[in-house]
């Protein structure tokens, strides 16, 4: 790899960020890492979706291997939520119920879409009886 470490070198900076450039993988290396990190948690977010016994998604093979995780990551979040929330005993119903909402949505696209807001955008697909449903769940 080359860089460019030009401009002055009163205090030592060039040899300094040579040195430091020397320890930094490449960027060809760092593609590969975050592509095989990603790759072991898509494996990892299917596995616990089959063992869990989730509805398959549908979309491209990038899609879905990308969805898996965002689901794995949504319903992780919100059941830890639930359960800090109003205990582990009483979570448990509350989060089984808002679980079975969100595993509804089997469009691998809109898991992505609503990445950033997953949560948000499953409660907004509660209808009111299931909303009145957790609220009691919940307390």
């Amino acid at each position: 790899m080359t860089a460019d470490i030009g401009g002055t070198d009163v205090r030592g900076e060039r040899a300094r960020t040579a040195a430091w450039l020397a320890e930094q993988p490449c960027p060809e290396c760092r593609r590969e890492t975050r592509k095989r990190r990603r790759g072991e948690e898509a494996e990892a977010a299917a596995a616990a979706a089959r063992e869990c016994g989730w509805p398959p998604l549908s979309g491209s093979v990038k899609q879905v291997a990308w969805a898996e995780r965002v689901r794995a990551e949504a319903i992780t979040s919100m059941q830890g939520r639930i359960t800090a929330r109003v205990g582990e005993e009483c979570g448990r119903a509350a989060a089984e119920a808002w679980t079975a909402v969100a595993l509804r949505q089997t469009e691998a696209a809109w898991w992505i879409d609503n990445r950033d807001v997953a949560v948000r955008a499953v409660n907004g697909t509660l209808a009111p009886a299931e909303m009145d449903e957790l609220k009691g769940l919940m307390g």
